[in-house]
C-alpha cells in the first residue's frame, strides 16, 4: 500500500511540473522579399565637349528589383542656364543649347510602388581640348 501511494504521489508531482510549463509561440517575421525595395538610378557616364558642338546624349536607365520603373526626370542641377532637355521624361535623352562651362545633370527614376532613386552625371563644355576633370558621383 505504501507503494501504491509513494507511485501515485510520484505522478502527482510529475503531472503538476507538466501542467505548469508554458510553452511559448514562436515569432514570425516576414520574409525580407515582401518589403519593398527601391530602384536604382544610372545617369550614365560624364561627358566632354569641345565647342563648336552643343549637344550630348544622356544615356540614363533604372532598375527596380521587385517591380518596375514607372518614370524618369532629368534635372540639371548646376552649371550654365543655357541648355534644353529635349525629353526630360525618357530615360536616355539629348540635351542642346549647352555653352562653355560645366553641367551636373541628375535622373531620377521612380517605381511601380511610388518609391524613387536618383543618379547624377556631368557634362563639360569647353572652346579647348582640356575640359574633362574629375567628376565624382
Amino acid at each position: 500500500m505504501k507503494q501504491l501511494i509513494k507511485l501515485s504521489a510520484f505522478f502527482l508531482l510529475v503531472l503538476v511540473v507538466f501542467a505548469s510549463c508554458k510553452k511559448e509561440k514562436p515569432v514570425t517575421v516576414p520574409p525580407v522579399s515582401n518589403y519593398n525595395q527601391p530602384p536604382v538610378a544610372n545617369a550614365g557616364v560624364s561627358q566632354c565637349l569641345i565647342l563648336p558642338t552643343d549637344r550630348v546624349e544622356l544615356g540614363g536607365s533604372g532598375t527596380d528589383a521587385d517591380g518596375y520603373i514607372v518614370s524618369y526626370s532629368w534635372t540639371k542641377i548646376s552649371g550654365p542656364s543655357t541648355f534644353i532637355i529635349v525629353n526630360p521624361n525618357a530615360a536616355a535623352t539629348q540635351v542642346k543649347n549647352l555653352v562653355e562651362g560645366d553641367y551636373v545633370f541628375e535622373l531620377k527614376v521612380t517605381d511601380n510602388s511610388g518609391l524613387n532613386a536618383t543618379a547624377k552625371v556631368g557634362v563639360s563644355v569647353s572652346v579647348i581640348d582640356e575640359c574633362c576633370g574629375c567628376w565624382d558621383y
